[in-house]
């Protein structure tokens, strides 16, 4: 329930908030959730889409963007971000080819948007799908929960890092502050798109607060 994430545990921090899935999924939860997160003074909040194979990527993007029209009279602009990974039993399997198309054609939506776009994602399903170039301009949101990530190809490094998880929330961390955060997601002045998105540091530094997911399901 949404009552019942730790929104303290992010204030000053950052947080993504599952918005939508597929073609006509919505998270009902997303607009307490941004209430929350905004009361609890959260420094920059994102929502974020679940990729489905059965349905095409750019309806999908723009189902997204109704949604996130919305979220955004509670909080202001929005990062956003995709989920790509796996739909669990009892889904059957589906085609990595065809998933992949559904991913470069959301991604297409969101750059004519003029918005950045992070992609989620396990270092297998990145190998597994076999992502081109076209795909490493994204910020990186790595899933993996070790204690040393491994970036896939074609990204030369991770911007944000989901570490781990606790009974209510996904732990995550972001290269840099979260000023740095809201730059690259263009929530301070005119959106960047993919040609302007500069290069990352290359340094670890500590993240100014610690960042969160929430969905409900």
């Amino acid at each position: 329930a949404p009552s019942a994430v730790p929104w303290r545990d992010v204030r000053g921090g950052f947080a993504f908030l599952r918005a939508t899935f597929g073609s006509t999924g919505v998270d009902k939860a997303a607009t307490e959730h941004a209430a929350r997160a905004v009361g609890e003074g959260c420094q920059a909040i994102g929502a974020y889409h679940y990729l489905k194979a059965d349905s095409g990527g750019g309806d999908q993007a723009r189902h997204f963007f109704e949604r996130v029209d919305q979220l955004e009279q509670v909080t202001g602009r929005l990062a956003i971000a995709v989920d790509v990974e796996d739909m669990p039993p009892p889904h059957p399997p589906w085609d990595p080819s065809i998933y992949t198309s559904r991913l470069y054609a959301f991604l297409d939506v969101v750059q004519k948007a003029g918005r950045v776009c992070a992609v989620y994602i396990a270092p297998w399903q990145a190998a597994k799908m076999g992502l081109d170039a076209r795909i490493g301009a994204c910020p990186l949101w790595l899933a993996h929960w070790v204690p040393v990530p491994k970036t896939p190809k074609p990204w030369s490094d991770w911007q944000i890092w989901q570490y781990g998880i606790d009974s209510s929330i996904d732990r995550n961390r972001y290269r840099g502050s979260v000023a740095e955060l809201r730059a690259l997601f263009g929530l301070d002045g005119p959106a960047l798109t993919y040609d302007t998105l500069g290069p990352v540091t290359t340094a670890v530094r500590a993240a100014e607060g610690r960042g969160a997911t929430v969905e409900t399901f």
